[in-house]
Protein backbone atom coordinates (compact mmCIF):
# COMPACT_ATOMS: atom_id res chain seq x y z
CA UNK A 1 0.00 0.00 0.00
CA UNK A 2 1.44 3.45 -1.13
CA UNK A 3 0.94 6.28 1.46
CA UNK A 4 1.14 9.67 0.07
CA UNK A 5 1.96 12.95 2.01
CA UNK A 6 -1.38 14.91 2.79
CA UNK A 7 -2.24 17.44 0.29
CA UNK A 8 -0.38 15.79 -2.55
CA UNK A 9 -4.05 14.64 -4.24
CA UNK A 10 -5.15 18.40 -4.44
CA UNK A 11 -2.49 19.47 -5.79
CA UNK A 12 -2.63 16.84 -8.29
CA UNK A 13 -6.05 17.93 -9.17
CA UNK A 14 -5.77 21.16 -9.56
CA UNK A 15 -2.65 20.64 -12.53
CA UNK A 16 -4.79 18.80 -14.83
CA UNK A 17 -6.17 21.64 -16.62
CA UNK A 18 -5.48 24.01 -18.77
CA UNK A 19 -4.79 27.57 -17.96
CA UNK A 20 -6.51 30.78 -19.89
CA UNK A 21 -3.27 31.81 -21.27
CA UNK A 22 -2.37 28.41 -23.09
CA UNK A 23 -6.29 28.15 -24.10
CA UNK A 24 -5.55 31.85 -25.78
CA UNK A 25 -2.10 31.13 -26.98
CA UNK A 26 -3.77 28.27 -29.08
CA UNK A 27 -6.69 29.48 -30.23
CA UNK A 28 -3.93 32.11 -31.31
CA UNK A 29 -2.29 29.78 -33.34
CA UNK A 30 -5.18 28.25 -35.36
CA UNK A 31 -5.99 31.27 -36.15
CA UNK A 32 -3.11 31.89 -37.79
CA UNK A 33 -2.49 28.53 -39.23
CA UNK A 34 -6.39 29.16 -41.00
CA UNK A 35 -5.25 32.79 -42.63
CA UNK A 36 -2.89 31.17 -44.07
CA UNK A 37 -3.94 27.94 -45.89
CA UNK A 38 -7.45 29.45 -46.74
CA UNK A 39 -6.45 31.56 -49.63
CA UNK A 40 -4.17 28.09 -50.96
CA UNK A 41 -7.46 26.13 -50.28
CA UNK A 42 -9.55 28.84 -52.33
CA UNK A 43 -6.70 29.11 -55.33
CA UNK A 44 -6.63 24.96 -55.31
CA UNK A 45 -10.59 25.05 -55.53
CA UNK A 46 -10.70 27.27 -58.08
CA UNK A 47 -8.41 25.38 -59.93
CA UNK A 48 -10.06 22.14 -59.34
CA UNK A 49 -13.32 23.77 -60.76
CA UNK A 50 -11.52 25.08 -64.19
CA UNK A 51 -10.20 21.85 -64.63
CA UNK A 52 -13.65 19.90 -64.08
CA UNK A 53 -15.49 22.33 -66.60
CA UNK A 54 -12.80 22.33 -69.30
CA UNK A 55 -13.09 17.98 -68.92
CA UNK A 56 -16.64 17.97 -69.15
CA UNK A 57 -16.79 20.70 -72.21
CA UNK A 58 -14.27 18.29 -74.06
CA UNK A 59 -16.31 15.33 -72.96
CA UNK A 60 -19.66 16.68 -74.08
CA UNK A 61 -17.50 17.25 -77.45
CA UNK A 62 -16.51 14.12 -77.61
CA UNK A 63 -19.96 12.30 -77.14
CA UNK A 64 -21.57 14.98 -79.81
CA UNK A 65 -19.08 13.43 -82.54
CA UNK A 66 -20.01 10.16 -80.97
CA UNK A 67 -23.56 10.44 -81.33
CA UNK A 68 -23.01 11.75 -84.92
CA UNK A 69 -21.56 8.71 -86.03
CA UNK A 70 -23.92 6.08 -84.10
CA UNK A 71 -26.90 7.70 -85.41
CA UNK A 72 -25.33 9.13 -88.80
CA UNK A 73 -27.05 12.60 -87.99
CA UNK A 74 -25.59 15.87 -87.31
CA UNK A 75 -25.15 16.49 -83.62
CA UNK A 76 -24.95 20.49 -83.04
CA UNK A 77 -23.33 22.26 -79.60
CA UNK A 78 -24.25 25.49 -79.17
CA UNK A 79 -22.18 27.92 -77.07
CA UNK A 80 -23.87 30.71 -75.28
CA UNK A 81 -20.86 33.10 -73.75
CA UNK A 82 -23.00 35.45 -72.35
CA UNK A 83 -24.89 32.79 -69.86
CA UNK A 84 -21.59 31.46 -69.30
CA UNK A 85 -23.69 27.81 -71.29
CA UNK A 86 -23.73 25.25 -73.69
CA UNK A 87 -26.29 23.21 -74.51
CA UNK A 88 -27.69 20.30 -77.28
CA UNK A 89 -30.98 19.47 -78.61
CA UNK A 90 -29.02 16.41 -80.12
CA UNK A 91 -27.48 14.97 -76.95
CA UNK A 92 -29.52 14.12 -73.80
CA UNK A 93 -28.87 15.35 -70.56
CA UNK A 94 -26.78 12.41 -68.79
CA UNK A 95 -27.66 14.05 -64.94
CA UNK A 96 -31.73 14.23 -66.29
CA UNK A 97 -33.56 11.63 -68.23
CA UNK A 98 -35.33 12.82 -71.10
CA UNK A 99 -33.80 16.54 -71.05
CA UNK A 100 -31.46 17.87 -73.70
CA UNK A 101 -28.16 18.87 -72.40
CA UNK A 102 -27.57 21.98 -70.87
CA UNK A 103 -24.81 23.21 -69.00
CA UNK A 104 -24.70 26.68 -66.96
CA UNK A 105 -20.97 27.08 -65.67
CA UNK A 106 -22.15 29.35 -63.61
CA UNK A 107 -25.40 27.36 -61.62
CA UNK A 108 -23.44 24.30 -61.27
CA UNK A 109 -20.98 25.46 -58.67
CA UNK A 110 -18.56 27.03 -61.38
CA UNK A 111 -17.86 30.69 -61.56
CA UNK A 112 -15.86 30.58 -64.76
CA UNK A 113 -15.36 33.12 -67.96
CA UNK A 114 -16.17 31.59 -71.09
CA UNK A 115 -15.13 33.15 -75.25
CA UNK A 116 -15.48 31.22 -78.02
CA UNK A 117 -13.15 31.93 -80.92
CA UNK A 118 -13.73 30.77 -84.35
CA UNK A 119 -16.48 28.36 -85.58
CA UNK A 120 -16.81 30.26 -88.78
CA UNK A 121 -18.33 33.03 -86.86
CA UNK A 122 -20.90 30.92 -85.02
CA UNK A 123 -21.11 30.07 -81.45
CA UNK A 124 -22.02 26.53 -81.86
CA UNK A 125 -20.09 23.43 -83.49
CA UNK A 126 -21.44 20.73 -85.48
CA UNK A 127 -20.40 16.88 -86.39
CA UNK A 128 -21.61 15.35 -89.47
CA UNK A 129 -22.85 11.53 -89.87
CA UNK A 130 -19.06 11.01 -90.44
CA UNK A 131 -17.76 12.56 -86.75
CA UNK A 132 -16.28 15.31 -88.78
CA UNK A 133 -17.13 19.08 -87.97
CA UNK A 134 -18.56 21.05 -89.88
CA UNK A 135 -16.56 24.45 -88.79
CA UNK A 136 -13.78 24.28 -86.19
CA UNK A 137 -12.85 26.88 -83.02
CA UNK A 138 -12.12 26.70 -79.16
CA UNK A 139 -14.10 27.52 -76.30
CA UNK A 140 -11.39 29.41 -73.50
CA UNK A 141 -12.62 28.65 -69.87
CA UNK A 142 -10.62 30.81 -67.52
CA UNK A 143 -11.05 31.45 -63.59
CA UNK A 144 -8.62 33.37 -61.45
CA UNK A 145 -5.91 34.33 -63.93
CA UNK A 146 -5.86 30.42 -65.41
CA UNK A 147 -6.90 29.16 -68.20
CA UNK A 148 -7.84 26.11 -70.82
CA UNK A 149 -8.53 25.94 -74.50
CA UNK A 150 -10.55 23.41 -75.89
CA UNK A 151 -9.92 22.98 -79.49
CA UNK A 152 -11.89 21.12 -82.29
CA UNK A 153 -10.05 20.36 -84.69
CA UNK A 154 -10.29 20.02 -88.51
CA UNK A 155 -10.09 16.13 -87.90
CA UNK A 156 -12.78 15.83 -85.14
CA UNK A 157 -10.45 15.30 -82.59
CA UNK A 158 -11.03 17.64 -79.39
CA UNK A 159 -7.85 19.28 -77.77
CA UNK A 160 -7.71 20.72 -74.12
CA UNK A 161 -4.63 22.66 -73.82
CA UNK A 162 -3.18 25.13 -70.57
Amino acid sequence: MLIRPRGTDVACAARRAFTLIELVIVVMLLGMFAGVAAPRYTKALSGAQLETASKRLAADLRRARAVATQTASPCTIQFRPALKAYGSTDLPDPAQAGAPLDVRLTQDGFNLSMSVTDFDGLNMVTFDWRGDPVNTGSVTLGHGGATRIISVLATGEVEVAR
